[in-house]
């Protein structure tokens, strides 16, 4: 009698652990620490680059512009610019030489996620960059993981990533104007 009830008491506590639903929230965009609904778009700026082995490029005033999606951990890059590519742009490695002009992004929207581990993650990042006196480069394929510098009120981004495997790319990137510190994760 003592086994039986031991074993009926085992199974109605498995019973109730698989039916009590797990307490973790879905990871999803923050206005001023609060979800919302509808979207909200920001521009981003500041130091950007790809390189393969000893060559690449490094440009200072690169501009993302992200929309988020509110009520949910979507979101997409809707645009990517160099201010004076040719000014705020280098060269190293083979590419030293060659004036970078501005890159031709491909694909856009490219998709953003927001991640359980509070980071951002950027896909299918595709762009032509191009080079005077020296052959186009394709990135195509890339995804980054960005950091922020404080999950609920972002000022800058951080990140790496590679695109196809071989193209490292890197980004410090500054929430721009009234927005910095304005929109956050959870």
């Amino acid at each position: 009698m003592f086994k039986k009830l031991m074993l009926l008491t085992m199974a109605v506590g498995a019973l109730v652990a698989f039916a009590v639903p797990a307490s973790a929230s879905a990871a999803q965009w923050l206005d001023n620490g609060e979800p919302f609904s509808g979207d909200r778009t920001i521009e981003l700026e500041g130091h950007a680059e790809f390189t393969k082995g000893a060559n690449g490029v490094t440009c200072n005033q690169a501009k993302f512009t992200m929309t988020m999606q509110g009520e949910t951990d979507e979101g997409s890059v809707t645009a990517f610019s160099v201010t004076n590519p040719t000014t705020e742009c280098v060269g190293k490695g083979e590419l030293a030489p060659c004036p970078p002009e501005q890159p031709d992004p491909e694909n856009l929207p490219w998709p953003v996620t927001v991640n359980a581990n509070q980071t951002i993650t950027v896909k299918h990042i595709q762009f032509k960059a191009t080079f005077l006196f020296c052959p186009a480069v394709q990135v195509a394929e890339g995804e980054m993981t960005l950091v922020p510098d404080n999950s609920e009120e972002i000022g800058t981004l951080s990140g790496t990533g590679t695109a196809l495997g071989e193209v490292e790319l890197n980004a410090d990137l500054s929430v721009l104007g009234a927005n910095a510190g304005t929109y956050g994760i959870e």
